[in-house]
């Protein structure tokens, strides 16, 4: 008798927890998205002396993103309803992982717009497929907690992005503020799993 109520208990204790797991993947997401637009800004002149890259095109090193996005966003949140949101989360993760890799490696101008155009098209698959399992995972009761706790990760990284930019940028490289989302997006995969 105590062994099914052990049983009854650890399962009813790991369904419990699956919401917050959940969110858990989803505050990384958003984290992630959020910290990629304010890290940027500050590595710009190094990336342009580095890369030797004009004025021009370090304008399309922003907006990239921003057009990707904007472009696949509608596509992104009709494929999560349609294929399944976590396929569709973890899929944008994944991309969203590879191209901030690719970034990191840059060899110049169009290389590292075309990854960032490829980030966008990864976050435009996450962003909506977020919103729609945090609203499906808590119940209503729950709902605004759990959504203010993803806004709260995503405005806690967005102001931190400047500070962690600079950081990266003077004591290791540029580089790094595209291979630091790696483990982000691993966790959130992981976490989404």
């Amino acid at each position: 008798m105590a062994g099914k109520f052990s049983l009854k208990l650890s399962s009813m204790v790991a369904e419990k927890n699956r919401k917050w797991w959940a969110l858990g993947a989803m505050a990384s997401c958003i984290s992630m998205m959020m910290i990629d637009q304010t890290v940027l800004p500050l590595a710009l002149p190094t990336i342009q002396r580095n890369l030797h890259v004009s004025d021009l095109a370090l304008q399309w090193i922003i907006n990239a993103y921003m057009l990707g996005v904007a472009a696949f966003v509608l596509a992104g949140g009709r494929l999560a309803d349609l294929v399944g949101r976590r396929f569709i989360f973890c899929l944008g993760s994944l991309i969203f992982a590879v191209a901030s890799a690719l970034g990191g490696m840059s060899p110049n101008a169009t290389w590292l717009i075309a990854s960032r155009a490829l980030q966008g098209l990864g976050g435009a698959l996450m962003g909506p497929a977020t919103m729609a399992i945090i609203i499906d995972t808590f119940a209503v009761g729950q709902r605004g907690k759990a959504i203010g706790v993803y806004v709260g990760a995503g405005a806690l990284f967005l102001s931190l992005g400047p500070l962690i930019g600079g950081i990266l940028t003077n004591y290791a490289s540029w580089r790094w503020i595209f291979w630091i989302n790696l483990p982000v997006s691993l966790v959130g995969i992981f976490l989404a799993l």
